[in-house]
Parts: C-alpha cells; structure tokens; sequence
C-alpha cells in the first residue's frame, strides 16, 4: 500500500510539472519596428525558475545579456527584417527537474517608413549659355589644383584628429552613445576594473524603463573618475 501511494504522489507530481501552461511574456513597444529595441518580459511562475537556455532568436539580435528581476525575466533584442516573425519559445528550468517555458510569440515587424510616403523628387541644376566656358575653365585649372589638394590631404593626416564633443554638454542617450564610444576606443572594455562600469552603461542604454538623467550623470562622473585613475 505505501509503495502504490509512493508510486501515485510521483505521477501526480510529474503531471502538474508537465501539464503546467505556458509562461506569459509581454512586449514593449507592443509593436514592433525594423531597427528599434523590443523589450521582452517574461512572468516567471516563481523565483526558483530561472533560463534554460536561449533558441536561435533569428531575425532578431539579443542586445544585452538577460537580466533576472524577482519573478521577472527580461530581454532586450532588435528587430533585423521587416515581416511576420516568430518569437521562439523560451525554455526555462524550475527547480531541479521541473521543465517550463514561453510561449511561442508571432508578431509583425514594421518598417517604420509611411506608407503614403514619397521619395523627394530630384532637383534639376539651372542651365546657363556659358556652361561650356566654365567646363574649359574648370578643366585647364584641375591639373593646378591637383597638388594643392595631395599636399592639404597629408597635412591633414599628419595633423591632429578632430577632438571628440565635450562629454559635459552632452545628455540623455547622445551622452551614452558617445560614452560607449569612448570606452570602445580606448581598449578598456575588456579590463576587469571596467567591466563593471559596462555593464552599467548596457542597462542604462537598452534596458526598458525609465532612464534619469541623475543616473546617466553619475555614470559620467564614475566615467571620468576612472579615466584619470588610469595608468
């Protein structure tokens, strides 16, 4: 008798695992254009339950890692074409042997251009009685200007590069965008002290929600902060 109860508890308990549902997943923006971010938020059963493992997302591209929020489980990808995709489903492990996961998600990715719209027509140049003389003109100086011009180009080469914009008049997603280069350009990204800061940078960037300016400002300033701590 207690191993046909023993026997009956388990079957029940695989049953719930794998009769459970799907777990619902939110959109935002609830449409989706080519070419902006789409946040993906997974309602996770529990806190215990956590990613399996990511599908192929193709044609869209994972931004950021997944982040995990309590209950809440959070995706940043962008749509790469226009048209009707799916959004695979997400396996998800609860517990220790407890399988679940999202539910597969078509959506239509638009272009994000009117459909009424219009390319601009082309300009025609105005035509005048001495545009022959000025193409004679125009071809007996080229052969004279051709050496200022190398000269000018080398000079400019050597000289030095146009300096970026001050980081202090920038704001909002201008500043992150330029942080992020500047961190890019400076070889740093992948030094341990910096990777903390990245990580920062990535969230405040793709992450969904609001994003005050306080925040950013604080960023900047642990940016130049480290910048001067630098060998």
């Amino acid at each position: 008798m207690r191993r046909l109860l023993w026997t009956l508890f388990l079957l029940l308990n695989a049953g719930a695992l794998t009769g459970a549902g799907p777990v619902p997943l939110r959109l935002r923006p609830p449409t989706a254009t080519l070419g902006i971010p789409l946040a993906v938020t997974l309602d996770l059963p529990d806190a215990d339950t956590d990613l399996a493992g990511l599908p192929s997302l193709a044609p869209f591209e994972l931004l950021t890692p997944p982040q995990k929020e309590g209950t809440l489980l959070h995706l940043v990808l962008l749509p790469l074409r226009p048209g009707r995709h799916a959004i695979p489903a997400i396996p998800l492990h609860q517990g220790r042997s407890g399988q679940v996961s999202s539910a597969s998600r078509t959506i239509e990715v638009a272009e994000g251009v009117p459909a009424d719209a219009r390319p601009a027509p082309l300009k025609e140049l105005p035509s005048t009685g001495k545009a022959p003389s000025a193409w004679l003109v125009a071809l007996f100086f080229v052969p004279l200007l051709i050496p200022a011009f190398v000269f000018r180009s080398k000079t400019a080469r050597s000289g030095r590069p146009r300096p970026a914009p001050a980081l202090t008049e920038l704001s909002g997603e201008a500043l992150l965008a330029e942080l992020q280069r500047q961190l890019e350009a400076s070889g740093r990204k992948d030094e341990e002290r910096w990777k903390p800061w990245a990580r920062r940078l990535e969230r405040l960037r793709f992450a969904p929600g609001e994003h005050p300016e306080e925040a950013i400002r604080q960023l900047l300033a642990d940016f130049l902060k480290r910048a001067e701590e630098a060998p």
